[in-house]
């Protein structure tokens, strides 16, 4: 969970101890479960459990990883959209702005901070110089936003890949994923 989110989204992490399933529009406990799903990776496992309430008849999904649990829907034209929680898995989930009604989405730029960063490939300097894509959350109406760029220092890869099996060591290492700003 990135604490730098947390001081631009209005949702915040759910403190209960409980993973019962709980409405998260109503408040009921009426839950039917509709499907359960995990992944079979390491790290603490994902699950998903759709869920559907009885009383007011909303539809969404409960989420958990570990002691973190939150709940999501997905909306046409938004995305996977968080309800109640925060995410603790690298997906991305939209937010609700807390200075407006906006939502608040994960994207990348450019080094300038401006231009839109859309080659889905991530450069992380390991030589400690200035960053090539800045990494931010934002809200799509406001000017609300936060720099979550990592911050590295002169290390080896290996120190921060811990868990990766590293082919070549050189002073940059390429990420390839998936470009969540488009």
């Amino acid at each position: 969970m990135n604490e730098k989110l947390l001081s631009i989204i209005e949702e915040q992490p759910i403190t209960s101890d409980s993973c019962e399933t709980i409405c998260p529009d109503c408040d009921s406990t009426n839950i039917a479960t509709k499907e359960i799903q995990q992944t079979l990776v390491g790290f603490g496992n994902h699950y998903w459990r759709k869920s559907y309430c009885r009383d007011c008849q909303s539809a969404f999904t409960h989420e958990h990883q570990n002691d973190n649990h939150w709940y999501t829907r997905y909306e046409e034209g938004v995305g996977t959209r968080a309800l109640k929680g925060v995410s603790s898995c690298f997906e991305d989930y939209v937010y609700t702005c807390n200075k407006c009604p906006g939502y608040v989405k994960h994207y990348y730029t450019e080094s300038d901070g401006v231009t839109p960063h859309t080659s889905g490939i991530i450069t992380i300097s390991l030589d400690g110089s200035e960053p090539k894509q800045r990494e931010w959350y934002g809200c799509v109406i406001c000017d609300n936003k936060i720099d979550i760029t990592p911050k590295y220092g002169k290390s080896s890869p290996t120190e921060l890949l811990e868990g990766w099996t590293i082919e070549t060591a050189t002073q940059t290492l390429d990420i390839t994923g998936k470009n969540n700003s488009e």
